[in-house]
């Protein structure tokens, strides 16, 4: 059983990274790899696994090329991005989700892209949200009960949530125009500038300027062959994602000017301390639990590191 509403909606989305097949079929070799990395298990070593997470994807690495297969990579990477930030983000008010089904509705309306009256996008990628008061409420008997509370705080209580919006990519060149256009758009609605030739950022009366914080980030493995030494501050690729709202990051260490490690995405929580949780909360509820042998708190299978 789940310790709030929060941790209850955390449980469920890392449950819902087991029904990615690849994933789950590469889940025993990535979780031997991972665990080989944590030692003691203390609250840096669990932020610091975020410069392990792309040599984790490449233990698996698939050699298709076809759609399909591309296809499949890329979700098993947001899978992973996915696992890690709630493996940092457990017991917080802050939680990350894939795809739209455990997204609240008024948060979907908000992000969603208009062409006139056609909706040209409005399924968030990998979200991280931080949510006023969902620490405090207790955990409740049904997916559906608990989406109903979320879509109700969430529109009631707009301006206090922080949302980071992550776009997560397996390669790094052409790739990388796509997040670069969305995070124009969205900084135009972030700041409530009207955006021409018939575009809008929003509906059903929800607006990002509105939310306590919204950001645009970018997340890729890279699966170049040249690796992370390969990339340069002049690097096209690095020059297209360098105004991300919320950061450009991968698995790999941080290399200056090029691009961040995902650990690092936690420094923006800084941005507005009001809306997302205290930065050394970080990692501390997952390695106090390992250290101190609690009563089992975090679902599902101790965040999939038994």
């Amino acid at each position: 059983m789940t310790s709030n509403l929060i941790e209850q909606l955390r449980a469920s989305s890392i449950q819902s990274l087991l029904k990615i097949n690849k994933f789950k079929e590469g889940l025993p070799s990535r979780t031997a790899f991972i665990k080989s990395k944590l030692g003691g298990r203390s609250r840096a070593e669990i932020i610091q696994l975020g410069n392990y997470l792309s040599e984790a994807f490449l233990l698996l690495g698939r050699k298709d090329r076809s759609q399909g297969g591309l296809s499949s990579a890329g979700a098993v990477w947001e899978a992973l991005v996915v696992w890690y930030l709630n493996l940092c983000l457990a017991g917080t008010k802050a939680v990350c989700l894939r795809g739209g089904s455990l997204c609240p509705a008024p948060i979907k309306d908000a992000i969603t892209i208009m062409y006139e009256s056609i909706a040209l996008r409005s399924e968030p990628d990998v979200m991280v949200i931080s949510f006023p008061e969902l620490d405090t409420q207790p955990p409740v008997a049904s997916g559906q009960e608990m989406m109903s509370i979320l879509n109700m705080i969430a529109e009631q209580r707009f301006q206090k949530i922080g949302v980071i919006n992550v776009q997560c990519k397996t390669n790094w060149n052409d790739n990388a125009q796509i997040p670069m256009l969305w995070n124009m758009l969205y900084n135009q609605a972030r700041r409530g500038a009207v955006i021409p030739n018939g575009f809008g950022i929003g509906r059903r009366g929800m607006t990002l300027n509105n939310a306590g914080f919204f950001g645009y980030a970018f997340a890729t493995v890279p699966t170049q062959k040249k690796g992370p030494l390969g990339y340069k501050p002049s690097s096209l690729e690095v020059l297209r994602v360098k105004s991300m709202s919320c950061g450009n990051y991968w698995g790999f260490p941080s290399i200056s000017g090029v691009c961040l490690n995902i650990s690092e995405i936690f420094n923006f929580f800084m941005r507005n301390v009001d809306v997302f949780p205290n930065v050394s909360s970080i990692g501390a509820a997952v390695a106090k639990y390992y250290s101190e042998g609690k009563s089992k708190v975090f679902d599902p299978n101790d965040l999939l590191l038994p």
